[in-house]
């Protein structure tokens, strides 16, 4: 017997005019708009709340908005690099560059349930985030004067997400991190348990570290405040002065992406703190620079592209109530247009995210 294929997905709308398409994108019908009462979602509403969000023509994966829904994931650009220690650095145009370069890659919204089609892995034979609610809130305008006038818009932020809602934050560079985390402590009150995939320790590289918050510090700031229970610093590698190796109880380090001591650790961590707020941050850095090169510091060795996302699925597959996840250190040159492993991150943490909704 022939299944009756049915509208899924929202094609097109312009113009009065609306194509709809069926889960396989192989049948397409026209109807009109008001069929289905869109709504398109212009206005942000995050805008009335004091500050201003740059919104693109186009959002992450070119993605319409059309029904008002409380998202699943907010995807956030902070085009911050006043807390790099590199002079000439680029990473405030990562967040313009990574939406630019996902809309290769459009994604179309569903026309019950307000998700989205995701993509698919050719590679893996998967699909991915697919039914995942997403709102793209734009980048942070500038000019943000330094990174307490960071925190303070991130805190105005945090304190209107809706209830279960995970932020996507795209830097920007390292020092993000901090001001973020200092408005989820601020706004929840909750013990923190970050997992940072980075190639350095960033607790400093001088014998007294700076008291102002940098890209290469902010890991000892962090160590200084109460509510931060435990560090996971995964990748970190390569030569350092002795001084600069700072051990605290509260930090665990680990080389090898693969090894079962990180997940059981984390598995442990995540029973003994049932109501910690997690964290994930990922510095570009810790990819081998073989595969990614374009970060400010690159360091020798580290995880190929498919081993880090096999490192993100099995991370995901412990079902970690993550609260927030940010990817930064990109550096935007010639040649980085071409490179979809940021995109390819994103998505797996999109649809690492999607097991704790879906």
């Amino acid at each position: 017997m022939e299944t009756i294929k049915k509208p899924e997905y929202i094609f097109y709308s312009g113009e009065g005019k609306l194509i709809v398409t069926d889960g396989n994108f192989e049948e397409f019908w026209k109807t009109k708009r008001d069929k289905l009462s869109l709504e398109t979602q212009d206005k942000n509403p995050y805008n009335e709340l004091g500050y201003l969000l740059k919104k693109y023509p186009y959002n992450f994966f070119n993605c319409k908005e059309y029904f008002p829904c409380q998202p699943h994931v907010l995807l956030l650009g902070i085009p911050y690099k006043q807390g790099s220690i590199s002079p000439n650095t680029t990473v405030d145009k990562f967040p313009k560059h990574l939406r630019e370069l996902s809309c290769k890659y459009p994604i179309y919204s569903q026309i019950e349930g307000n998700g989205t089609s995701g993509l698919f892995d050719i590679g893996q034979g998967r699909k991915l985030f697919r039914g995942l609610k997403i709102k793209d809130l734009g980048d942070l305008l500038l000019p943000l004067e330094s990174l307490n006038h960071l925190y303070e818009v991130i805190f105005t932020i945090v304190k209107n997400l809706p209830d279960q809602s995970v932020l996507i934050s795209i830097g920007g560079d390292h020092s993000i991190t901090y001001a973020i985390l200092k408005a989820f402590i601020e706004q929840f009150g909750k013990d923190i348990i970050l997992v940072i995939l980075d190639a350095h320790h960033d607790s400093g590289y001088r014998v007294i570290p700076l008291e102002d918050i940098n890209n290469s510090n902010f890991v000892f700031h962090l160590l200084k405040c109460d509510k931060v229970e435990k560090i996971l610093q995964i990748g970190t590698r390569g030569l350092r002065s002795v001084f600069q190796l700072k051990e605290d109880p509260k930090v665990f380090r680990f080389l090898d992406f693969s090894t079962d001591q990180i997940f059981n650790k984390l598995d442990n961590i995540k029973k003994e703190n049932p109501k910690a707020c997690f964290y994930l941050s990922i510095d570009l850095d810790c990819i081998n620079p073989i595969e990614f090169p374009f970060v400010d510091s690159p360091v020798s060795g580290g995880p190929m592209g498919m081993e880090l996302l096999n490192f993100l699925d099995r991370l995901f597959c412990l079902k970690i109530p993550f609260c927030g996840i940010d990817l930064v250190e990109g550096s935007v040159r010639k040649g980085i247009e071409k490179n979809d492993l940021p995109i390819k991150i994103l998505a797996y943490c999109l649809d690492g995210l999607k097991r704790l909704f879906l």
